[in-house]
């Protein structure tokens, strides 16, 4: 019962976030993943969850590389960069089992987090007004129509 609970509200969460919302909770999904990897990093007998955690970590930051790069803005193609880099990162963390690169990719993730709050926490006390747009009204073309009361095929 809990975990349907519990599904259900991040489903909401999720249909609910904005943008900004969005991208802050994949990284806060990808700090969950290296947390728990970090906890079991020096046990031996846990080198393949550690393995697994590291590859789900991998898959959020590569949604984060994906979600960046459709964007046109030079802070997007920065973002971009930084999500691609710690991707690389990542990957030679999972096959040299390299401790202190996996610290230095926490601590981006984490200052990622940090920047992201930052801006959602700004967006939602300095909402963007929604943008006014006219209607448009669009001709129909005339139709000419027989004595009968239907269409006639004279123009």
């Amino acid at each position: 019962m809990h975990n349907t609970r519990n599904t259900s509200y991040v489903e909401g969460r999720v249909l609910t976030a904005s943008q900004p919302q969005l991208h802050l909770m994949l990284i806060e999904g990808a700090l969950r993943f290296g947390e728990q990897a970090k906890q079991l990093w020096n046990d031996e007998a846990q080198r393949e969850q550690v393995a697994q955690l590291l590859d789900r970590l991998a898959n959020v930051v590569e949604e984060l590389v994906y979600s960046t790069a459709s964007g046109k803005s030079s802070i997007s193609r920065q973002l971009e960069e930084q999500y691609a880099f710690l991707y690389r990162e990542l990957a030679v963390c999972r096959i040299d089992h390299d401790w202190e690169r996996f610290e230095s990719c926490l601590k981006l993730l984490g200052f990622q987090r940090r920047t992201w709050k930052m801006a959602c926490e700004w967006l939602e006390s300095n909402p963007v007004p929604p943008v006014s747009v006219p209607p448009v009204t669009v001709p129909l073309p005339h139709v000419p129509f027989s004595a009968s009361g239907g269409l006639s095929l004279e123009a």
